[in-house]
């Protein structure tokens, strides 16, 4: 079910109860306005959905004080951290942190490529679902994760530069509560087949909680 994007919070915790588990997926960057007070590097020429970013905050808080499974997707795990009060770089490569948005020939994302390989963190979902790393992940996003946000854990981390690449929560009593920053969706059936495991492992935890 796709919930509606809409700033009726009655409507929008309608749609959100109907759920056992919700996705963050991928999109527009998330206002700057956010999370920082005044911006360090121009964003001039990015995207950005204000109705969009208040109901997803929305929805995470929601889900991280109810303890419903939620998973991030790129954007998703920027705005998870957001959500809970952390921070983010505007953009990686003004801040000096190299290049992370990689294209292909036609100057789209480079959904297959595997960029980089992922560092994972025992003991936590991502590692548990997915097994030993390194965990090889594309990379197709120009802004990350900057101030950690109270509240949540780094699982994984880039074997290029030490970006955050997957987040969970501290809190031992919520079952699931992850954002990774790559993009499984198209590598597990084609890159690499482990990211079956996240997305089994999330559904798993789902129908675990909802019985």
């Amino acid at each position: 079910m796709i919930i509606p994007i809409t700033e009726d919070v009655n409507e929008l915790r309608f749609h959100y109860d109907r759920c056992d588990g919700l996705l963050i997926a991928g999109g527009t960057d998330v206002h700057p306005n956010r999370y920082v007070g005044s911006l360090e590097y121009s964003t001039k020429g990015f995207v950005y959905d204000d109705v969009r970013d208040g109901a997803e905050i929305a929805i995470i808080q929601w889900a991280y004080n109810e303890r419903k499974p939620l998973t991030g997707i790129c954007r998703g795990l920027q705005i998870m951290n957001v959500a809970l009060g952390g921070s983010l770089y505007e953009d990686l490569e003004s801040h000096g942190l190299g290049k992370h948005d990689f294209k292909g020939e036609d100057g789209d994302h480079d959904w297959f490529s595997l960029i980089e390989e992922l560092q994972l963190t025992r003991n936590s979902n991502i590692a548990d679902w997915t097994g030993e790393d390194p965990l090889p992940t594309n990379s197709c996003h120009h802004q990350g994760v900057k101030s950690l946000a109270p509240g949540l854990r780094v699982t994984a981390t880039s074997d290029r530069d030490g970006m955050v690449e997957v987040l969970e929560a501290c809190r031992k009593d919520h079952p699931c509560f992850i954002g990774v920053q790559g993009h499984p969706e198209t590598l597990w059936n084609t890159a690499e087949r482990r990211w079956q495991r996240y997305f089994h492992g999330f559904i798993s935890m789902v129908k675990k909680e909802s019985e």
